[in-house]
C-alpha cells in the first residue's frame, strides 16, 4: 500500500482520452454530472484530500468552482476546459515523486450566468460558499488554497454590476466583506506579507472601525515592521474592546516589551554617534 501526500499547489498535465462534443465548456457555477476514477488502485490517501468528490467510480453532481479539498481543486481546474462526454486524464506527482492519475468523465453540464450578469442574491451566495470552503482549507492549514478562495469570494461580493444592495442586504454584505478582508489578512500574516495585511485590515476597519480581528492583525503587522506606536494603538483598542482575549493581551505585552528594547537600542546607537 502506497501512501500519497499532496502539496497545496502543484502543476499537472491533462491528456484527452476521448474527445467531447459541442463548442462550449462549463463555467464557474455550472452544475456538472461526472465520474471520477483514481489510479493506481493500491493507494492510501487521507479522505480530506478528496472528501467532496465521493463516492468514486460513480456518477456524482458537483457545483463547478466550489471545492474544499486539494484533489478537488485539480479536478475543477480540469473540468472547466472539458466538453460534454469528454474523457480526460490528469497526471501529477506526489511529494515522494510517485505519479497519481485521475480520470474524469464529464457526462453533462448546465452552464451558469457569468459573473457580470449575476443577481445580487447569487453574488452573495457564491461569495459565502467560497468563504466557507476557504475556512475549511484554513482550518486544515492549507493557507495558500484558503487565500485563493477568500480572494475569489471578495471578487463576487464586490461585483455589483447590475444592481446595488438595498439597505435590507447592506448589513449582511458588509459583515461578509469584513470577515473576508480579515481572513485574507490572516493568511498574509502567516506568510509575513505585513504591508498587505495592513492594507486589507484597513479596508475592513473602514467599514467597522472597532472590528477586533482586523485591529489585532493590523497591530501585529505593524509590530512586525517595528512600527510600534501604530501597533500599540491598534492593539490597545482591540484590548479595550475585548479585554479578556488572551491572544490580544499576549501580543500587546510582547509589543510593549519589544518597543522598550527598541528604544534602549536606539538610545545606545545615538549615544555612540557623539
Amino acid at each position: 500500500m502506497t501512501v500519497y501526500n499532496l502539496p497545496d499547489d502543484i502543476t499537472f498535465t491533462k491528456t484527452i482520452i476521448e474527445r467531447g462534443q459541442g463548442l462550449h465548456t462549463p463555467n464557474e457555477g455550472s452544475n456538472c454530472k461526472i465520474i471520477i476514477y483514481f489510479s493506481p488502485c493500491d493507494y492510501s490517501l487521507n479522505e480530506n484530500f478528496y472528501a467532496d468528490l465521493l463516492p468514486l467510480n460513480e456518477e456524482i453532481n458537483i457545483h463547478l468552482g466550489f471545492y474544499s479539498s486539494i484533489i478537488s481543486n485539480y479536478v475543477h481546474k480540469c473540468l472547466i476546459t472539458m466538453k460534454q462526454n469528454e474523457y480526460s486524464q490528469l497526471n501529477f506527482n506526489s511529494n515522494d515523486n510517485q505519479q497519481i492519475q485521475i480520470s474524469i468523465r464529464l457526462i453533462s453540464f448546465e452552464r451558469f450566468p457569468e459573473i457580470y450578469s449575476m443577481s445580487i442574491n447569487d453574488l452573495y451566495d457564491f461569495a459565502l460558499k467560497h468563504k466557507e470552503n476557504a475556512n475549511k482549507f484554513f482550518q486544515n492549514k492549507h493557507y495558500f488554497q484558503a487565500f485563493k478562495l477568500y480572494h475569489r469570494s471578495l471578487c463576487y461580493i464586490l461585483n455589483f454590476v447590475n444592481e446595488q444592495p438595498t439597505n435590507e442586504y447592506l448589513d449582511k454584505f458588509n459583515q461578509l466583506i469584513l470577515s473576508i478582508y480579515s481572513n485574507i489578512s490572516a493568511c498574509q500574516l502567516i506568510y509575513g506579507n505585513n504591508l498587505n495585511v495592513i492594507e486589507n485590515c484597513t479596508s475592513a476597519l473602514e467599514i467597522n472601525s472597532k472590528y477586533v480581528k482586523a485591529l489585532y492583525r493590523r497591530g501585529s503587522a505593524y509590530a512586525n515592521l517595528n512600527d510600534f506606536e501604530l501597533a500599540l494603538k491598534d492593539l490597545q483598542l482591540a484590548n479595550q474592546i475585548e479585554p479578556n482575549d488572551k491572544k490580544i493581551e499576549d501580543q500587546l505585552k510582547l509589543t510593549r516589551q519589544r518597543f522598550e528594547q527598541y528604544k534602549k537600542t536606539l538610545g545606545k546607537s545615538l549615544k555612540n554617534l557623539f
